[in-house]
């Protein structure tokens, strides 16, 4: 899991991110859909995903300003799911504060 960020409503979310093995290896994120969102206090928020390098299985949660705008403060959890045609697989990746602008 990643270090803890935080968010204030109205700014830019963007994390890198990469789809790895068991034993840490970088897998391709070809065939694969990736979904993304974070659960919380106020239920279910769905976050974009922005593929890097699809071999490397690099890629991004962004969202845009006038959506984090939009979320409630407090703590979250993000989720990613990567689905094929053989399985699927979700982990907890970080834990976001969502706080209001000062």
């Amino acid at each position: 899991m990643i270090a803890p960020v935080d968010v204030f409503r109205g700014e830019t979310f963007d994390l890198e991110a990469q789809y790895l093995d068991a034993a840490g290896q970088p897998r391709s994120l070809a065939g694969v859909t990736v979904t993304a969102w974070l659960a919380g206090p106020s239920g279910a928020i769905p976050v974009a995903i922005a593929i890097g390098n699809l071999v490397q299985g690099l890629y991004r949660f962004r969202q845009e300003r006038a959506l984090t705008a939009l979320w409630p403060a407090g703590f979250w959890t993000l989720y990613v799911s990567y689905a094929d045609a053989a399985e699927t697989e979700t982990e907890a990746v970080v834990t976001v504060t969502v706080r209001d602008p000062a």
